[in-house]
Order: structure tokens, then sequence, then C-alpha cells
């Protein structure tokens, strides 16, 4: 693949909510000080922030990451790469059953799986046969 990912952002520690303020439930000073309960901390996976829930209810993928499926980002991230394309850099092969047993046919580059709930799927492999070959 010839996509340049980014790094995923190294997280941050805090007691508060790096957007609102509220505390974590173990800063106890803060929640005796606010006379508040104390927040879960949640991790923003584009910016590493750390954030409540109330600060971080969307969920996005981020493929220039590595986030293919949708992860926890905080709400100003998630303003700024909603609208954004993020087209995903993966080729996703969905094999939810049990195999028991696989055959490959090289020469028609297709493979057949029967799934422990008897279910025989035929798969077009030609895709990673194009992939062996550019490497």
């Amino acid at each position: 693949m010839d996509i340049k990912r980014n790094e995923t952002p190294s997280w941050v520690e805090s007691d508060n909510c790096q957007q609102c303020n509220k505390p974590f439930f173990w800063n106890f000073r803060m929640m005796f000080d606010t006379k508040t309960l104390g927040q879960r901390q949640h991790h923003c996976r584009n910016c590493g922030k750390a954030v409540c829930e109330a600060c971080s209810p969307n969920r996005l993928t981020i493929p220039l990451m590595g986030f293919e499926t949708a992860v926890r980002v905080c709400s100003i991230c998630y303003a700024l790469l909603k609208d954004k394309d993020r087209p995903s850099h993966a080729v996703l092969i969905n094999v939810l059953h049990a195999v028991m047993s696989m055959d490959l046919d090289e020469m028609k580059k297709r493979m057949v799986t029967v799934g422990q709930d008897r279910v025989v799927k035929v798969w077009d492999v030609r895709e990673l046969f194009s992939l062996k070959s550019e490497q």
C-alpha cells in the first residue's frame, strides 16, 4: 500500500476533562470542592485528549490512523472530521462463521469455505493474488 498513515496520538493524562473541566472520579479534591460526582475518563482517538462521556459522544472512522471502524472522538475533533472524506484503506472480508473446511483453487482464484453452520461460501480472491504479485 502506498498510503501514508498518521501515527496515533499519545493519550494525555488529566484529572479533569480537557474540554469541560469536570473532574474524573479519582479527583476527590475537585469533586468535594465543586460538589459534583466524578466522571469516567475517555480518550479521543484523534487528538489523544482526556475527555468525559458528555464531551465525546460521537464515533467516527479515522482510516489514516488505522481506525477502520468507528472509534470515540471528542466533540471538537468530530466537528473537524465529520464532513471530511475518509475513505477506507483496508480490504475487509466478512467471515463471521466458524470455518470447518476450506479449499483454494489457485487457477480460478476462488476459495470455498464450509462453516460450522453448514453454510458454503465461495470467495473471489483475485485481489489477494494481485497483492501477492505486487510484492
